[in-house]
């Protein structure tokens, strides 16, 4: 029953027009932008996404950054300050796709 009732409550909003669509992107055309250290990791995915830039943050001894090509730029200036006022360690690619 109660699955029931999430299901049907889950139904209702989308009817309401209360559910927001989500828009998609393709990450195998994100470029690389930089490497965080593996603590950065979801703190760098949120400063991107607060400031509007789709990106795919993955890995495991570093954390490997990609964004839209039209992105990159706003991108390295966000995480470039952001790591210096924060002290940690990031790796920047000079030229995208890197």
């Amino acid at each position: 029953m109660r699955y029931f009732m999430i299901v049907a409550l889950s139904l209702a909003l989308v009817g309401c027009g209360l559910s927001q669509q989500v828009e998609t992107y393709d990450p195998s055309t994100f470029v690389s932008v930089a490497a965080v250290e593996p603590t950065q990791n979801l703190r760098v995915s949120k400063l991107l996404n607060d400031a509007g830039i789709p990106n795919d943050v993955r890995g495991s001894v570093a954390f490997g950054v990609t964004v839209r090509p039209e992105d990159r730029r706003r991108a390295v200036e966000i995480i470039r300050a952001d790591s210096k006022r924060q002290g940690y360690w990031a790796v920047f690619y000079d030229r995208a796709g890197a």
